[in-house]
């Protein structure tokens, strides 16, 4: 049932399931950051539903995204083809961004791990855009979306609001870059 939820599930009918999600970082940071690796495949593509500037995507994030693009080019590639080497359809996209969000569920929260999980569903999404399969951003907005409202209630029992999370993602992608510096 999950599954055939997820497949349908537009940014609409995820905001009847999540009304308090409408305004919420979680939602803002997942059609950025999926608007954000789109547009380095398809330079004027918006998401219809995305509002606002992308004001979680600081520049230190930005660049730790495009390092990570860089870095994992390949073995994205390599690993799609192999993922998806028929037909590309919502369906089989749909339960894969599924599986693969349970996956990085069960571990342990790390930024390093949610920045791949992010840019690799987004690169995937772009990539079956590409094929045809039109929707792949959607799910992947959809998918990184439930990703960080699972662990919003990790981070409110921290007492760290959603919103000092972003702030520790940008410091931690700032260390990331001064250390490269070195």
């Amino acid at each position: 049932m999950l599954s055939h939820l997820n497949i349908h599930l537009t940014v609409n009918n995820l905001l009847l399931h999540y009304p308090e999600a409408c305004e919420s970082w979680e939602l803002k940071f997942a059609f950025q950051i999926v608007t954000f690796i789109m547009n380095r495949y398809c330079p004027f593509w918006q998401h219809p539903d995305a509002t606002g500037s992308p004001e979680h995507l600081t520049q230190p994030i930005r660049k730790r995204i495009k390092e990570i693009c860089r870095e994992y080019f390949e073995r994205f590639q390599t690993k799609f083809k192999e993922e998806f080497p028929g037909t590309k359809t919502s369906e089989v996209f749909s339960t894969y961004a599924l599986n693969k969000r349970a996956f990085y569920i069960e571990m342990e929260y790390d930024h390093e791990r949610f920045f791949r999980y992010c840019v690799e569903l987004s690169e995937f999404a772009a990539y079956m855009y590409r094929s045809g399969c039109i929707e792949a951003p959607e799910i992947a907005v959809n998918n990184i979306f439930l990703y960080l409202w699972n662990f919003r209630k990790i981070w409110n029992g921290d007492k760290c609001d959603v919103g000092e999370h972003f702030k520790m993602l940008d410091r931690y992608c700032r260390k990331i870059s001064e250390r490269k510096k070195v």
